[in-house]
Protein backbone atom coordinates (compact mmCIF):
# COMPACT_ATOMS: atom_id res chain seq x y z
CA UNK A 1 0.00 0.00 0.00
CA UNK A 2 2.91 2.26 0.77
CA UNK A 3 3.93 1.40 -3.14
CA UNK A 4 0.49 2.68 -4.09
CA UNK A 5 0.47 6.15 -1.94
CA UNK A 6 3.70 7.17 -3.27
CA UNK A 7 2.88 6.59 -7.04
CA UNK A 8 -0.66 8.59 -6.27
CA UNK A 9 1.08 11.25 -4.76
CA UNK A 10 3.42 11.33 -7.46
CA UNK A 11 0.44 11.74 -10.13
CA UNK A 12 -0.93 14.41 -8.35
CA UNK A 13 2.45 16.13 -8.28
CA UNK A 14 2.47 15.92 -12.03
CA UNK A 15 -1.19 17.54 -12.18
CA UNK A 16 -1.85 19.85 -9.40
CA UNK A 17 0.96 22.66 -10.96
CA UNK A 18 -1.22 22.46 -14.50
CA UNK A 19 -4.07 22.97 -12.64
CA UNK A 20 -2.30 26.30 -10.87
CA UNK A 21 -1.00 27.67 -13.77
CA UNK A 22 -4.18 27.48 -15.88
CA UNK A 23 -5.95 29.37 -12.93
CA UNK A 24 -4.04 32.79 -14.65
CA UNK A 25 -5.82 32.43 -17.76
CA UNK A 26 -9.78 31.81 -16.25
CA UNK A 27 -10.33 35.56 -16.39
CA UNK A 28 -9.19 36.25 -19.81
CA UNK A 29 -11.11 33.07 -21.04
CA UNK A 30 -13.85 34.53 -18.95
CA UNK A 31 -13.99 38.31 -20.60
CA UNK A 32 -13.34 36.76 -23.93
CA UNK A 33 -16.39 34.31 -23.81
CA UNK A 34 -18.60 37.28 -22.48
CA UNK A 35 -17.31 39.37 -25.02
CA UNK A 36 -18.78 37.10 -28.09
CA UNK A 37 -22.02 36.70 -25.89
CA UNK A 38 -21.79 40.39 -26.59
CA UNK A 39 -20.58 39.51 -30.26
CA UNK A 40 -17.75 42.10 -29.73
CA UNK A 41 -16.02 40.08 -31.58
CA UNK A 42 -13.04 42.23 -31.92
CA UNK A 43 -12.77 42.70 -28.48
CA UNK A 44 -13.07 38.81 -27.75
CA UNK A 45 -10.17 37.88 -29.88
CA UNK A 46 -7.73 40.11 -28.15
CA UNK A 47 -8.33 38.71 -25.16
CA UNK A 48 -7.99 34.82 -26.45
CA UNK A 49 -4.49 35.95 -28.09
CA UNK A 50 -3.83 37.31 -24.31
CA UNK A 51 -4.23 33.91 -23.67
CA UNK A 52 -2.38 32.47 -26.47
CA UNK A 53 0.79 34.65 -25.57
CA UNK A 54 1.10 33.04 -21.92
CA UNK A 55 -0.56 29.56 -23.18
CA UNK A 56 0.11 29.27 -26.95
CA UNK A 57 -1.49 25.92 -27.41
CA UNK A 58 -4.69 26.35 -25.12
CA UNK A 59 -7.13 24.70 -27.21
CA UNK A 60 -10.07 27.10 -25.50
CA UNK A 61 -8.45 30.36 -26.85
CA UNK A 62 -7.98 28.67 -30.42
CA UNK A 63 -11.87 27.32 -30.49
CA UNK A 64 -12.57 31.34 -29.23
CA UNK A 65 -10.67 33.05 -31.77
CA UNK A 66 -12.21 30.58 -34.32
CA UNK A 67 -15.78 31.11 -33.16
CA UNK A 68 -15.19 34.51 -33.07
CA UNK A 69 -14.10 34.89 -36.54
CA UNK A 70 -16.84 32.61 -38.11
CA UNK A 71 -19.58 34.35 -36.33
CA UNK A 72 -17.94 37.87 -37.84
CA UNK A 73 -18.51 36.01 -40.58
CA UNK A 74 -15.03 37.28 -42.62
CA UNK A 75 -12.65 34.36 -42.26
CA UNK A 76 -9.73 34.35 -44.40
CA UNK A 77 -9.24 31.34 -44.35
CA UNK A 78 -12.00 28.43 -42.89
CA UNK A 79 -10.00 26.28 -40.14
CA UNK A 80 -11.70 22.98 -39.24
CA UNK A 81 -13.45 23.12 -35.81
CA UNK A 82 -11.69 21.26 -33.23
CA UNK A 83 -13.74 17.54 -32.71
CA UNK A 84 -13.01 14.51 -30.61
CA UNK A 85 -9.10 14.24 -29.85
CA UNK A 86 -7.50 11.12 -32.09
CA UNK A 87 -3.87 9.91 -32.82
CA UNK A 88 -2.29 10.55 -36.03
CA UNK A 89 -1.20 7.25 -37.50
CA UNK A 90 0.59 7.54 -41.13
CA UNK A 91 -1.63 10.41 -41.91
CA UNK A 92 -5.15 8.97 -40.75
CA UNK A 93 -7.22 9.90 -37.77
CA UNK A 94 -8.26 7.02 -35.22
CA UNK A 95 -10.79 7.53 -32.71
CA UNK A 96 -10.04 6.77 -29.47
CA UNK A 97 -12.51 5.25 -27.42
CA UNK A 98 -13.65 6.46 -24.28
CA UNK A 99 -11.88 5.14 -21.45
CA UNK A 100 -15.16 3.60 -19.22
CA UNK A 101 -14.25 2.79 -15.45
CA UNK A 102 -16.37 -0.68 -14.27
CA UNK A 103 -19.19 0.18 -12.16
CA UNK A 104 -18.06 -0.15 -8.44
CA UNK A 105 -19.40 -3.54 -6.72
CA UNK A 106 -20.90 -2.68 -3.40
CA UNK A 107 -17.81 -4.56 -2.08
CA UNK A 108 -14.21 -3.21 -3.12
CA UNK A 109 -11.90 -6.10 -4.10
CA UNK A 110 -8.67 -6.88 -3.10
CA UNK A 111 -6.71 -6.38 -5.36
CA UNK A 112 -2.77 -7.59 -4.73
CA UNK A 113 0.00 -5.07 -4.59
CA UNK A 114 1.67 -6.35 -8.16
CA UNK A 115 -2.21 -5.96 -9.79
CA UNK A 116 -2.26 -2.42 -8.31
CA UNK A 117 1.02 -1.49 -10.17
CA UNK A 118 0.09 -2.99 -13.63
CA UNK A 119 -3.39 -1.01 -13.54
CA UNK A 120 -1.82 2.21 -12.72
CA UNK A 121 1.15 1.83 -15.26
CA UNK A 122 -1.53 1.24 -17.68
CA UNK A 123 -3.64 4.45 -16.82
CA UNK A 124 0.06 5.98 -17.33
CA UNK A 125 0.76 4.66 -20.38
CA UNK A 126 -2.32 5.74 -21.86
CA UNK A 127 -2.39 8.97 -20.28
CA UNK A 128 0.84 9.76 -22.65
CA UNK A 129 -0.34 8.54 -25.41
CA UNK A 130 -3.43 10.53 -25.06
CA UNK A 131 -0.85 13.87 -24.14
CA UNK A 132 0.90 13.28 -27.35
CA UNK A 133 -2.45 12.62 -29.36
CA UNK A 134 -3.29 15.82 -27.94
CA UNK A 135 0.00 18.01 -28.68
CA UNK A 136 0.13 16.99 -32.56
CA UNK A 137 -3.87 17.79 -32.47
CA UNK A 138 -2.84 21.03 -30.99
CA UNK A 139 0.20 21.56 -33.14
CA UNK A 140 -1.69 21.05 -36.79
CA UNK A 141 -4.13 23.82 -35.28
CA UNK A 142 -1.68 26.27 -34.37
CA UNK A 143 -0.05 25.92 -38.02
CA UNK A 144 -3.80 26.53 -39.51
CA UNK A 145 -4.13 29.13 -37.15
CA UNK A 146 -0.92 30.93 -37.68
CA UNK A 147 -1.70 30.79 -41.39
CA UNK A 148 -4.75 32.37 -41.46
CA UNK A 149 -3.99 35.00 -39.23
CA UNK A 150 -0.56 35.77 -41.33
CA UNK A 151 -3.23 35.88 -43.90
CA UNK A 152 -5.39 38.35 -42.61
CA UNK A 153 -2.26 40.94 -41.16
CA UNK A 154 -0.41 40.86 -44.89
CA UNK A 155 -4.36 41.36 -46.24
CA UNK A 156 -4.56 44.23 -43.85
CA UNK A 157 -7.21 43.04 -42.26
CA UNK A 158 -5.30 43.17 -39.04
CA UNK A 159 -1.61 45.32 -38.24
CA UNK A 160 0.84 44.00 -40.40
CA UNK A 161 3.76 42.25 -38.96
CA UNK A 162 6.66 41.52 -40.73
CA UNK A 163 7.94 37.70 -38.79
CA UNK A 164 3.91 36.69 -39.59
CA UNK A 165 4.41 37.86 -43.28
CA UNK A 166 7.17 35.74 -43.65
CA UNK A 167 6.51 32.92 -42.34
CA UNK A 168 3.68 32.90 -44.75
CA UNK A 169 5.57 33.34 -47.60
CA UNK A 170 7.99 30.53 -46.47
CA UNK A 171 5.02 28.66 -46.19
CA UNK A 172 3.63 28.71 -50.16
CA UNK A 173 7.46 28.51 -50.46
CA UNK A 174 7.42 25.34 -48.99
CA UNK A 175 4.32 23.94 -51.12
CA UNK A 176 5.64 26.19 -54.32
CA UNK A 177 2.62 27.64 -54.86
CA UNK A 178 3.38 30.52 -57.24
CA UNK A 179 0.47 32.30 -57.86
CA UNK A 180 -1.86 35.26 -57.32
CA UNK A 181 -2.37 34.55 -53.81
CA UNK A 182 1.24 34.03 -53.27
CA UNK A 183 2.73 36.67 -55.13
CA UNK A 184 1.59 39.77 -52.78
CA UNK A 185 3.11 38.17 -49.53
CA UNK A 186 6.26 37.00 -51.19
CA UNK A 187 6.74 41.09 -52.16
CA UNK A 188 5.91 41.79 -48.89
CA UNK A 189 8.63 39.36 -47.11
CA UNK A 190 10.60 41.04 -49.80
CA UNK A 191 11.43 37.38 -51.31
CA UNK A 192 11.70 39.25 -54.84
CA UNK A 193 12.64 35.63 -56.89
CA UNK A 194 9.50 34.32 -55.53
CA UNK A 195 7.44 37.22 -56.16
CA UNK A 196 8.51 37.89 -59.64
CA UNK A 197 7.93 34.26 -60.41
CA UNK A 198 4.30 34.34 -59.06
CA UNK A 199 3.33 37.58 -61.05
CA UNK A 200 4.44 35.91 -64.17
CA UNK A 201 2.54 32.82 -63.42
CA UNK A 202 -0.39 35.32 -62.83
CA UNK A 203 0.27 37.02 -66.02
CA UNK A 204 1.30 40.44 -64.32
CA UNK A 205 4.09 41.02 -66.54
CA UNK A 206 4.73 44.71 -65.24
CA UNK A 207 4.54 44.39 -61.81
CA UNK A 208 7.41 40.63 -62.55
CA UNK A 209 9.15 43.24 -64.46
CA UNK A 210 8.91 45.96 -61.35
CA UNK A 211 9.85 43.61 -58.62
CA UNK A 212 12.94 41.78 -60.79
CA UNK A 213 14.06 45.46 -60.82
CA UNK A 214 13.35 46.35 -57.27
CA UNK A 215 15.87 43.13 -56.55
CA UNK A 216 18.52 44.41 -59.13
CA UNK A 217 18.87 47.92 -57.54
CA UNK A 218 18.72 46.75 -53.96
CA UNK A 219 20.87 43.75 -54.35
CA UNK A 220 23.07 44.09 -57.92
CA UNK A 221 22.34 42.70 -61.04
CA UNK A 222 21.81 38.48 -60.88
CA UNK A 223 22.08 36.58 -64.49
CA UNK A 224 19.09 35.05 -63.79
CA UNK A 225 16.89 37.35 -63.14
CA UNK A 226 18.35 39.72 -65.66
CA UNK A 227 17.32 36.15 -68.11
CA UNK A 228 13.94 36.45 -66.70
CA UNK A 229 13.50 40.71 -67.26
CA UNK A 230 14.70 40.02 -71.05
CA UNK A 231 12.00 37.80 -71.75
CA UNK A 232 9.29 39.86 -69.94
CA UNK A 233 10.26 42.64 -71.84
CA UNK A 234 10.39 40.91 -75.33
CA UNK A 235 6.76 39.76 -74.50
CA UNK A 236 5.61 43.35 -73.69
CA UNK A 237 7.46 44.16 -77.28
CA UNK A 238 9.54 46.84 -74.92
CA UNK A 239 12.20 46.09 -77.31
CA UNK A 240 13.93 49.48 -76.18
CA UNK A 241 14.39 47.78 -72.75
CA UNK A 242 15.25 44.45 -73.55
CA UNK A 243 18.34 45.69 -75.43
CA UNK A 244 19.38 47.75 -72.15
CA UNK A 245 18.99 44.37 -70.40
CA UNK A 246 21.02 42.68 -72.72
CA UNK A 247 23.65 44.58 -72.01
CA UNK A 248 23.32 44.77 -68.38
CA UNK A 249 23.46 40.46 -69.24
CA UNK A 250 26.73 40.40 -71.05
CA UNK A 251 28.47 42.76 -68.76
CA UNK A 252 28.22 39.74 -66.20
CA UNK A 253 28.72 37.25 -68.56
CA UNK A 254 29.55 37.53 -72.55
CA UNK A 255 27.66 34.46 -73.95
CA UNK A 256 27.69 34.51 -77.70
CA UNK A 257 23.94 33.85 -77.88
CA UNK A 258 22.65 37.14 -75.64
CA UNK A 259 25.77 38.75 -77.83
CA UNK A 260 24.25 37.96 -81.21
CA UNK A 261 20.74 38.83 -79.79
CA UNK A 262 21.46 42.30 -78.78
CA UNK A 263 23.58 42.73 -82.12
CA UNK A 264 20.79 42.22 -84.29
CA UNK A 265 18.09 44.05 -81.80
CA UNK A 266 20.60 46.83 -81.66
CA UNK A 267 20.78 47.24 -85.70
CA UNK A 268 16.41 46.93 -85.63
CA UNK A 269 16.65 49.95 -82.94
CA UNK A 270 19.26 51.78 -85.49
CA UNK A 271 22.04 51.70 -82.84
CA UNK A 272 25.03 50.61 -85.11
CA UNK A 273 27.37 51.97 -82.64
CA UNK A 274 25.77 49.04 -80.48
CA UNK A 275 25.61 46.18 -82.85
CA UNK A 276 29.02 46.99 -83.47
CA UNK A 277 30.33 46.31 -80.36
CA UNK A 278 28.10 43.23 -79.94
CA UNK A 279 29.51 42.03 -82.67
CA UNK A 280 33.17 43.07 -82.06
CA UNK A 281 32.72 41.02 -78.77
CA UNK A 282 31.48 38.17 -80.55
CA UNK A 283 34.28 37.89 -83.28
CA UNK A 284 37.15 37.45 -80.41
CA UNK A 285 34.91 35.06 -78.77
CA UNK A 286 34.67 33.08 -81.99
CA UNK A 287 37.28 34.07 -84.44
CA UNK A 288 36.12 31.35 -87.05
CA UNK A 289 32.16 32.16 -86.94
CA UNK A 290 32.01 33.75 -90.91
CA UNK A 291 28.74 35.06 -89.81
CA UNK A 292 29.66 37.11 -87.08
CA UNK A 293 32.42 38.79 -89.39
CA UNK A 294 29.94 39.43 -92.22
CA UNK A 295 27.75 41.18 -89.98
CA UNK A 296 30.44 43.46 -88.42
CA UNK A 297 31.83 44.06 -92.16
CA UNK A 298 28.05 45.36 -92.95
CA UNK A 299 27.92 47.89 -90.07
CA UNK A 300 31.76 49.00 -90.42
CA UNK A 301 30.37 49.95 -93.91
CA UNK A 302 27.19 51.00 -93.07
CA UNK A 303 28.95 53.51 -90.39
CA UNK A 304 31.36 54.68 -92.82
CA UNK A 305 34.10 53.00 -90.41
CA UNK A 306 36.36 52.42 -94.07
CA UNK A 307 39.20 51.60 -92.50
CA UNK A 308 38.53 49.36 -90.09
CA UNK A 309 35.94 47.77 -93.12
CA UNK A 310 39.24 47.02 -94.99
CA UNK A 311 41.34 45.66 -91.84
CA UNK A 312 39.05 43.24 -91.26
CA UNK A 313 38.10 41.93 -94.68
CA UNK A 314 41.84 41.35 -95.81
CA UNK A 315 42.41 39.61 -92.49
CA UNK A 316 38.63 37.45 -93.40
CA UNK A 317 40.29 37.10 -97.37
CA UNK A 318 43.50 35.37 -95.91
CA UNK A 319 41.63 32.68 -94.51
CA UNK A 320 38.39 32.16 -97.09
CA UNK A 321 36.49 34.29 -99.17
CA UNK A 322 33.99 36.84 -98.95
CA UNK A 323 30.88 37.09 -99.57
CA UNK A 324 29.92 38.75 -103.25
CA UNK A 325 28.50 41.96 -101.69
CA UNK A 326 31.40 42.14 -99.18
CA UNK A 327 33.81 41.45 -101.95
CA UNK A 328 32.08 44.39 -103.94
CA UNK A 329 32.23 46.94 -101.23
CA UNK A 330 35.98 45.91 -100.59
CA UNK A 331 36.48 46.74 -104.26
CA UNK A 332 35.30 50.16 -103.83
CA UNK A 333 36.95 50.78 -101.19
CA UNK A 334 40.36 50.19 -102.92
CA UNK A 335 39.19 52.33 -105.48
CA UNK A 336 38.39 55.33 -103.42
CA UNK A 337 41.81 54.93 -102.32
CA UNK A 338 43.56 54.20 -105.70
CA UNK A 339 44.49 50.75 -105.23
CA UNK A 340 43.31 49.69 -108.68
CA UNK A 341 45.10 46.67 -109.20
CA UNK A 342 43.12 45.56 -106.02
CA UNK A 343 40.07 46.64 -107.11
CA UNK A 344 40.69 45.28 -110.79
CA UNK A 345 41.55 41.95 -109.58
CA UNK A 346 38.32 41.56 -107.25
CA UNK A 347 36.49 42.85 -110.15
CA UNK A 348 37.50 40.17 -112.03
CA UNK A 349 35.79 37.46 -109.01
CA UNK A 350 33.03 39.31 -109.42
CA UNK A 351 32.09 39.08 -112.69
CA UNK A 352 31.87 35.25 -112.62
CA UNK A 353 28.89 35.57 -110.81
CA UNK A 354 27.89 38.76 -111.21
CA UNK A 355 28.47 40.06 -115.21
CA UNK A 356 27.29 43.04 -114.36
CA UNK A 357 30.48 44.60 -112.58
CA UNK A 358 32.69 43.98 -115.88
CA UNK A 359 31.88 48.00 -116.51
CA UNK A 360 33.79 48.36 -113.14
CA UNK A 361 36.49 46.31 -114.73
CA UNK A 362 37.07 48.03 -117.44
CA UNK A 363 37.16 51.39 -115.61
CA UNK A 364 39.67 50.43 -113.39
CA UNK A 365 41.82 48.79 -116.15
CA UNK A 366 41.34 52.39 -117.84
CA UNK A 367 42.55 53.91 -115.15
CA UNK A 368 46.01 52.00 -115.07
CA UNK A 369 46.45 52.20 -118.83
CA UNK A 370 45.79 48.61 -119.40
CA UNK A 371 44.47 49.39 -122.03
CA UNK A 372 44.43 45.65 -123.85
CA UNK A 373 42.77 43.90 -121.12
CA UNK A 374 40.23 46.85 -121.19
CA UNK A 375 39.21 45.99 -124.71
CA UNK A 376 39.09 42.11 -124.25
CA UNK A 377 36.35 42.86 -121.85
CA UNK A 378 34.34 45.60 -123.79
CA UNK A 379 34.39 42.41 -126.81
CA UNK A 380 32.61 40.64 -123.85
CA UNK A 381 29.73 42.55 -122.94
CA UNK A 382 26.45 42.10 -123.99
CA UNK A 383 24.80 44.01 -127.11
CA UNK A 384 20.61 43.12 -126.89
CA UNK A 385 19.05 46.05 -126.45
CA UNK A 386 20.44 50.09 -127.65
CA UNK A 387 21.46 50.75 -123.99
CA UNK A 388 23.85 48.38 -124.23
CA UNK A 389 25.08 49.41 -127.47
CA UNK A 390 25.31 52.81 -126.45
CA UNK A 391 27.40 51.79 -123.33
CA UNK A 392 29.85 50.19 -125.40
CA UNK A 393 29.91 52.94 -127.70
CA UNK A 394 31.02 55.23 -124.60
CA UNK A 395 33.69 53.32 -123.50
CA UNK A 396 35.16 52.68 -127.30
CA UNK A 397 35.44 56.28 -127.20
CA UNK A 398 37.18 56.97 -123.87
CA UNK A 399 39.80 54.46 -124.99
CA UNK A 400 40.15 55.98 -128.44
CA UNK A 401 40.59 59.25 -126.05
CA UNK A 402 43.27 57.62 -124.46
CA UNK A 403 45.00 55.59 -127.98
CA UNK A 404 44.12 57.93 -130.40
CA UNK A 405 46.78 55.53 -132.75
CA UNK A 406 45.27 52.49 -131.98
CA UNK A 407 43.29 51.25 -135.07
CA UNK A 408 41.70 48.23 -133.16
CA UNK A 409 39.52 50.85 -131.48
CA UNK A 410 38.32 52.37 -134.74
CA UNK A 411 37.48 48.83 -136.20
CA UNK A 412 35.75 47.58 -133.12
CA UNK A 413 33.76 51.18 -133.12
CA UNK A 414 32.36 50.28 -136.67
CA UNK A 415 32.17 47.09 -135.84
CA UNK A 416 29.58 47.92 -133.18
CA UNK A 417 27.48 49.68 -135.08
CA UNK A 418 26.87 47.22 -137.82
CA UNK A 419 26.20 44.54 -135.21
CA UNK A 420 23.21 47.16 -133.92
CA UNK A 421 22.14 48.16 -137.31
CA UNK A 422 21.82 44.59 -138.22
CA UNK A 423 19.77 43.82 -134.78
CA UNK A 424 17.25 47.18 -135.55
CA UNK A 425 18.73 48.86 -132.18
CA UNK A 426 19.12 52.29 -132.08
CA UNK A 427 22.64 54.58 -131.75
CA UNK A 428 24.05 57.61 -131.71
CA UNK A 429 24.64 59.66 -134.93
CA UNK A 430 28.36 60.56 -136.41
CA UNK A 431 29.15 64.03 -136.03
CA UNK A 432 30.74 66.35 -138.25
CA UNK A 433 34.01 65.51 -138.44
CA UNK A 434 32.64 62.20 -139.18
CA UNK A 435 33.72 60.18 -136.21
CA UNK A 436 31.37 58.69 -133.72
CA UNK A 437 31.29 59.90 -131.10
CA UNK A 438 29.54 58.93 -127.11
CA UNK A 439 26.55 60.90 -126.22
CA UNK A 440 25.22 58.60 -122.81
CA UNK A 441 27.39 56.85 -120.38
CA UNK A 442 25.95 54.81 -117.32
CA UNK A 443 26.50 55.43 -113.87
CA UNK A 444 29.26 52.83 -112.68
CA UNK A 445 28.39 51.35 -109.78
CA UNK A 446 23.86 50.96 -109.35
CA UNK A 447 22.22 50.51 -106.37
CA UNK A 448 25.47 51.79 -103.99
CA UNK A 449 26.79 55.17 -103.07
CA UNK A 450 27.66 57.48 -105.21
CA UNK A 451 31.32 58.60 -105.60
CA UNK A 452 33.95 60.18 -107.72
CA UNK A 453 33.83 59.20 -111.13
CA UNK A 454 36.98 56.93 -112.15
CA UNK A 455 37.99 58.89 -114.96
CA UNK A 456 39.16 61.56 -112.46
CA UNK A 457 41.49 59.40 -111.35
CA UNK A 458 44.94 59.93 -112.61
CA UNK A 459 46.88 56.71 -113.84
CA UNK A 460 50.10 57.01 -111.46
CA UNK A 461 48.27 54.62 -108.83
CA UNK A 462 49.98 55.47 -105.81
CA UNK A 463 49.20 52.90 -103.62
CA UNK A 464 48.95 50.31 -105.99
CA UNK A 465 50.82 46.84 -105.27
CA UNK A 466 51.69 44.92 -108.00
Amino acid sequence: MRKLLLITTLLLSLVLPARAGNHSLESHLSRGYNYLDKRQFDDAIIEFLEVLSIEPDNIRAIEGIEKARSLSKEPARKIPPVESIGIVVEEKVEEIPKFESPEREKTRPNYSNLLTILILLTMLLFGFSLALTYQKRENIIQRKYDELLTYERASGFLPEDKNLVKRLANLYKEEEIFDSSSARAYEKAEMFIEAGLSYQNSKDLRKAAEIYERKSSLEGDDYGILQELAQIYHDLAEEDRMANVLRRMVAIREEPSDLNILGELSRKLKDTEGAIIAYEKLSRLDKKNPEYQDRLLELYFENGDREKFLTLAEEVQMRRELTLDNLGKLARIYVENSIFDKASKIYGKLIEKKPEYRYELIETLLIQNRIEEALEECQRLPLSNSQEVNNLLALYGRISEKDPENSRVRDLIEETYRKAEEKGLETILTSASNEREKTFRPPLIEAQEQYSLLSQKTSSNPRSEK
